[in-house]
This record gives C-alpha cells, sequence and structure tokens, in this order.
C-alpha cells in the first residue's frame, strides 16, 4: 500500500513540474477561453436579445454557462494529460522498472489512474474558482453555497469518468505518437461534445443521438443545470415557458430522448456506469498484456 501511494504522489509531482504538460492539457480550455472572448460569448448573447429582447443578466446567463462547460473540458483535457506520463514511462522503460517492484502490476497501473483522479480534480477545482470569481468580476453573481458543493461534487464526478476512459485509450497506445494523436482529437472534438463550439440543439438529429451516448455530453448538462439555474430564472422572468425550455433545449442545458427530457439521475447513472465500464475495459486489456509478457 505505501509503494501504491509514494508511486502515486511521484506521479503528481511529476506532472504537475512539467510546465509543457500542464499548458497542453489545459490548452483546449484556453481555446475555449479565445474563441469566447474574440466573438463566441458576444453571439450567444446576441441570441437571446433577439429572442427575449433587452433581457437583464444576459451576460450572466451565458457567462455561467461557458464555465460549467469549461470545467467539463477541463475533466477531460487533463486527465488526458497525466495519462501521458504512463505512455512515456511505458515507452522509455521506466514502467518496466516499476513492475519488478514489491508494488506489483495492480498496483502500478492504478497509481496512474489515482494521479489523474487527483491532478484532474484539483486544476479543475482551481478552474472552477477562477470561473466564479470571472463571473462575479463581470457583473454576476456567486453561486449559492449548496449549488456550489453540487458543482464541486459533479467535477469530481466527471473526473473519475473522463479520466478512467482516458486510462482505457492509454492503455491501447503503446507510443507517444499515438497518444499526440488521440490528444489532438479528443482536444478539438471535446468543444463540441460539450456544445460549446456549436450548441446541441442546432444540430442534426442524428448527430445529436450520438453525442447522447458520450458521458461528457451529461456531465455538462449537469453542471450547467448548475451554474445557470439563477441566471435563468432573472433572464427569462415573465418570458413564456415554451420559451425558456425551447432555449434551455438547445443549449444543452436538458437533453431529451425520444421526445423525453432526460432525468438528472439518469445522466448521473451515464457518468458512473461510463467509468466502471472503461474500469473493466481497461482491467481486461492489461491483463492481456501481463499474459503476454
Amino acid at each position: 500500500m505505501s509503494a501504491f501511494f509514494s508511486l502515486t504522489g511521484r506521479g503528481v509531482r511529476t506532472f504537475l513540474r512539467d510546465r509543457a504538460s500542464v499548458f497542453f492539457s489545459l490548452l483546449g480550455v484556453f481555446i475555449i477561453i479565445g474563441l469566447y472572448a474574440l466573438f463566441l460569448g458576444q453571439f450567444a448573447a446576441d441570441n437571446i436579445v433577439a429572442t427575449m429582447g433587452d433581457a437583464p443578466g444576459v451576460r450572466t446567463l451565458v457567462d455561467s454557462w461557458i464555465v460549467a462547460g469549461i470545467l467539463v473540458v477541463s475533466s477531460t483535457t487533463v486527465t488526458l494529460g497525466v495519462m501521458g506520463s504512463m505512455i512515456t514511462d511505458r515507452s522509455s522503460g521506466i514502467m518496466g522498472s516499476f513492475l519488478v517492484t514489491p508494488a506489483g502490476r495492480g498496483a502500478v497501473t492504478l497509481s496512474y489512474l489515482m494521479t489523474s483522479w487527483i491532478v484532474g480534480t484539483v486544476l479543475t477545482w482551481l478552474a472552477f474558482v477562477l470561473g466564479e470569481l470571472y463571473i462575479l468580476s463581470s457583473g454576476g453573481g456567486l453561486l449559492p453555497p449548496l449549488d456550489i458543493l453540487k458543482a464541486l461534487g459533479l467535477i469530481v464526478l466527471n473526473v473519475i469518468s473522463s479520466s478512467t476512459m482516458m486510462f482505457f485509450f492509454a492503455t491501447i497506445i503503446t507510443s507517444m505518437n499515438g497518444f499526440s494523436a488521440l490528444s489532438s482529437i479528443v482536444g478539438t472534438l471535446i468543444g463540441f461534445i460539450t456544445g460549446i463550439y456549436i450548441p446541441i440543439g442546432v444540430l442534426p438529429e442524428f448527430i445529436q443521438s450520438v453525442m447522447k451516448f458520450v458521458p461528457q455530453s451529461h456531465g455538462a448538462a449537469l453542471m450547467r443545470q448548475v451554474f445557470t439555474a439563477g441566471p435563468l430564472e432573472r433572464t427569462f422572468a415573465g418570458a413564456p415557458a415554451d420559451v425558456l425550455s425551447e432555449y434551455k433545449e438547445m443549449q444543452g442545458i436538458v437533453l431529451f430522448w425520444n421526445g423525453q427530457e432526460i432525468e438528472g439521475w439518469f445522466m448521473l447513472g451515464v457518468l458512473v456506469l461510463s467509468a466502471v465500464v472503461f474500469a473493466v475495459l481497461s482491467a481486461v486489456t492489461l491483463s492481456r498484456k501481463g499474459k503476454g509478457r
């Protein structure tokens, strides 16, 4: 057990000391912030104004919506970045050295997963604090205490779900070239999957259905429900109920399947189930590789 914690601590320190790894893990977040600052934020605000007129708190609503999406992006890209150390250790032979220690294969591999949980949670919690401060500085308000606890809990759940998925991909990749390709693909797709670049409601039905099989879509919807509850109430006060419902569906704040709204408990279940499924797949993959040694 002490060897496991020692390996996990080494992984956390190694990743955080590598500034390039930290930067590229957060690159997707930086890109979204840049696009949002340049035109996405104003475009989203203009769409609401076009529908509602000069509604109060529009910018706060848009800010809250984008921050919620960024937190889900961060939980994915950061955990993937941490997995890069696993690929590096494997290709350089360092992992082989760990495997001959008393820790054993299980503890060694689990330490990489635990490292991604710790780093992903800490950095995404940091992004949450910065996001809240940004909303506050832009004229919005902080989340109520209960909603803060909900957001922090959702971050942990999103990190666990994303990290087990990224861990599975890392178990089947054998080179840094393959990992770089995976990072590029994930970094590009995650903004679309979470509906930041293009709101999910404007996509074709088939694409929407495919996206709803991806756990991060459910994580983003849950996070947005927490962040936008107050701003939606202020901005859409007095508006017809169908206008609010249409906006929430368009922006991916709620998800529908066959015309029925997907309940929050079901989306939480998707995140938990995805973590279990990818953990099992990872164990099977590592077991087969162990037999092949």
